[in-house]
Parts: C-alpha cells; structure tokens; sequence
C-alpha cells in the first residue's frame, strides 16, 4: 500500500502530513530509511489522544485516530463480514 507522507521536521513548528492530512499531533517519532535501489521507508510512531480501556477489555479510539490508522490499512474490529485483509 502507498500512501503519500510529507516530513517538515523543523522542531516544534514541523508538521507530518499523510495523504494531505496533518497528523502531526499524532505521531510522537519518525524512522526514515531508505536507498537507491529499494526507496524510502517511513516508520510513524503514533500516540493517540486517548485510549479508554473498559473493564470488559473493549479499547475505543478517537475516530480521528480510527481514520489514520484505516488508510495506513487497519481494518477494525467487526468489520470483517466479507473477510479480513
């Protein structure tokens, strides 16, 4: 899956953008690798606004997270009915 990902790293005003979404409150590192032959290679490391775990174990994430993780290819849970990726 390709996804177009935009790094201003400039201290605190850098920005992140994913598919021309900012989502730089979103992510708290980023892994850049990359070479000739086999391009380049971004790691995000997310951190959400927040997880709220209930005490039957059912984690909710903040539909704003829901939406980064989707086009980074998540498929949440539930929503297998025609078969997971």
């Amino acid at each position: 899956m390709t996804r177009t990902i935009k790094l201003d790293l400039k201290g605190p005003s850098g920005r992140i953008e994913l598919d021309g979404q900012d989502i730089s409150k979103h992510v708290r590192a980023v892994d850049l690798k990359g070479d000739a032959r086999t391009g380049a290679e971004v790691i995000l490391f997310l951190t959400p606004l927040q997880v709220i775990a209930e005490t039957d174990g059912v984690i909710k994430i903040p539909a704003e997270m829901e939406e980064i993780l989707e086009k980074l290819g998540w498929t949440p849970p539930g929503s297998c009915a025609l078969g997971c990726r």
